[in-house]
Formats: C-alpha cells, structure tokens, sequence
C-alpha cells in the first residue's frame, strides 16, 4: 500500500511507478479555516506519485509540488521546509517509482517582474531548494505584450528546467514550443463556486451544463486546470456561494468522473485535505486516475447536455460519464474497447474487473450520496447506468 502524505513525515512506500504521474492540492477553493498546522498529518492511499500539504492562509495564489524524471535519487526536505514554511507554505516529500522522496514547491504569482527575479537566482532553483516547477497567475489578457511575456516566462522557466502552468491564461500553441507548460486554465473553474451568486431557487449560472460543455469546446486547444474535486456537493435548491464553506454544484461523482473527462497533466485535488481524509474510499479511487494516457476513445454525448469518454494507460481503462441538471439513463457500449493479451500481445475485446463509482438513489435529494461497487465485465458489454442530476458516473476496469 501506498501512502501519501501531507505534512512533515514520510513513511516507506513499495512497488515502482516510472510513469509521469501529477497530482496536487489547490488552495484556491479551500475553505480558509482549513489551512492544518505543520503538526497535522494525514494520508491518502493510492498508486499517484505526488502529494503535496497546503497552508491555505498562505498570501500567494496556488502552492503545488511537483517531482518528475527523478528515478533513484534522495533528496531530502527538512532544508526546504525550514527555508520555505513562513512565506510559502508546507511542503510534503513526493514518492516517485521506488519508494523516492522528491521535493517540489512552487508558488503563483500575478507579479512578472517578482518571478523573473527569482528565476535570476540561480542557487534558488538549481540548488538544494529543490524547487520543480511555478504556477504563474494573473496574466489575464491575451495582447502582444502579455503574450510576450509568456513566451519569456517559458523561455526563462526552460533554461531552469522548470515545470509551468500558467493561470489567467488559455492554450494558444505556445505549449508546443516549450513542452514545459504542462497546463493552463483559461477555464471557469471550481473556485468560482466560492462566490456564486444565488436568484430566485437556485444559482445564477448553471455550471453542470458548463462542465458537460468544455469537453467539446475548451478543451480542443488544449489541457485546462479546473482543479475539480470537491467534497461537499449540492443540489441546484441547495447550492449557495460561500468563501468559508465552498460547495459545489451536482453529485460527488460528478465531481469524480472530471479526473477522467478532463485534460490536466497536472491535477488538482481542490478541497481542504481533511476532507479528503473524511472521505477516503473516495480519495483513493482518485489517487489511481492517471494525468496521461495511451488512448483515448469518447464513446457518447451531446454538446451541453452529457459526455462519456473511456481512455485506456497501460492495460488499464478509465470511463467516465457527466451530465447536466437532467437526469437520464444511458448505455456504454464496451465493445469498443480492446486490450492486449499479456501471453500473446495481441489485442481482444475488453473484459476484467470494474471498479465503479456511481450516484447514489438519493442523489437528486442528497448530492453527496454514491454508491461504490465492484463489477465483473465481459467482452463486447453494454453498461446500462443512471444519471441523478448533475450527476456522474466512473469506473477503473483492469
């Protein structure tokens, strides 16, 4: 068993992972009273390699770790986090493929000039601080000289061998020329559940059908950082914006089936981490969706109104399904999914066991509710699933 932990300690991780695996915490949607002192730590159990513990009182916009390419090497982090803690927040030791620690901190900010100073130290960020990668905010304009200024932060991100993912900003080609930019948001995310406004007997804007738009739309130029995930879920009569105890709209396995759906090579896990430690057999079936895949096969939708997409790392298949407030009945067709014979390499129609993720009966009452089973799948089935509204439904067959 694998466990990743949020805070200061490490304990002894088994098994290999050499695949480039991302995934982090966004203070962004947070409920500001939920920022854990350094004492706390908690786990999440599960196959990705990067964990990272936020202070989410901390003055800057985003703190993420990120470890990558660093197979069988040891670096430590009790000089980082004594460096780091005051201005920047907790950092955790980040497991990668055999039982290694890396650390990683990053930070955002909307200041330029701030990032190209300290991208000009630099024992800052080759040395011992052990920093991978920035998260870079409040470009929030698309004219030449914001444009510039990306292609400067990349280029100069680049020379440090850093990762990037830059806020206030959509794909526009630039990712291409600098492969380092491993996602943008661009995007109207989780976070603005926090200040949604409520008329009449619900939300003033119906973000479930935004969620079943974006796959077909945002997501043509490229990756988008939703940061989804949210643990507290509400139907559209119970739904009400609020900083201190953010919610979102739609079912828990709605919120779920986005780690599949959406592109994001580097994820995010956007709620408070004792959320997740309250809600752990969720958590772990996040924990086991890749952020990169092999193949990916969409299998139903309509813009606006549902999407079913199933995308396949290794032998494994991940499929998922979103809808809007309309509840509805649907059938996935597998046959279209194949995998390799492990005695003869030769690909055969898709059979093994599912682990699924789906609304619970009282979902369109009770947003949180799911019910969590284990199903043997044959070759060339046809799933029949139910929607809730806003509802979701996900599944791991191997």
């Amino acid at each position: 068993m694998k466990h990743f932990y949020f805070g200061l300690q490490k304990e002894e991780f088994g098994g290999s992972n050499d695949s480039i695996e991302l995934l982090s915490l966004d203070d962004s949607y947070m409920s500001a009273d939920d920022g854990c002192p350094s004492s706390t730590r908690s786990h999440i159990d599960g196959q990705t390699t990067l964990a990272i513990y936020f202070n989410a009182l901390m003055l800057v916009v985003g703190c993420f770790a990120i470890s990558i390419d660093a197979i069988g090497k040891d670096f430590g982090c009790g000089t980082v986090i004594a460096k780091e803690r005051t201005v920047y927040g907790q950092m955790a030791c980040c497991p990668v493929g055999h039982g290694c620690y890396i650390p990683g901190v990053t930070f955002a900010t909307g200041n330029y000039s701030i990032f190209a100073h300290l991208t000009g130290q630099g024992d800052c960020l080759d040395g011992d601080m052990g920093v991978k990668g920035f998260k870079v905010d409040f470009f929030d304009r698309d004219d030449q000289r914001a444009i510039q200024s990306v292609y400067e932060v990349a280029a100069c991100a680049a020379r440090h061998h850093l990762l990037l993912d830059l806020h206030g900003m959509r794909p526009f080609g630039v990712q291409i020329a600098y492969p380092n930019i491993v996602n943008f948001e661009g995007v109207k995310g989780l976070e603005n559940s926090k200040w949604e406004p409520r008329v009449g007997d619900g939300p003033l804007h119906d973000q479930p059908m935004y969620d079943v738009t974006i796959p077909y739309l945002r997501a043509l130029p490229g990756p988008f950082d939703y940061t989804p995930g949210a643990m507290v879920n509400a139907v559209r009569s119970q739904f009400f914006g609020n900083n201190d105890h953010p919610m979102s709209q739609g079912t828990r396995v709605h919120q779920m089936a986005m780690y599949t759906i959406f592109d994001a090579p580097l994820q995010m896990l956007a709620d408070s981490p004792t959320k997740y430690m309250q809600n752990q057999e969720c958590t772990d079936f996040i924990a086991q969706i890749p952020t990169v895949y092999d193949q990916v096969v969409p299998l139903d939708g309509k813009l606006g109104e549902y999407v079913v997409v199933a995308k396949r790392k290794g032998s494994r298949w991940y499929v998922a399904a979103m809808n809007n407030w309309q509840a509805r009945d649907l059938t996935i067709d597998l046959s279209r999914l194949v995998k390799l014979n492990a005695k003869t390499n030769r690909p055969e129609k898709l059979s093994g066991k599912a682990n699924i993720f789906a609304d619970g009966i009282n979902a369109d009452r009770e947003a949180t509710d799911y019910k969590h089973i284990y199903q043997q799948i044959n070759a060339g089935d046809k799933l029949q699933i139910h929607l809730a509204p806003a509802g979701g439904w996900t599944a791991i067959i191997e």
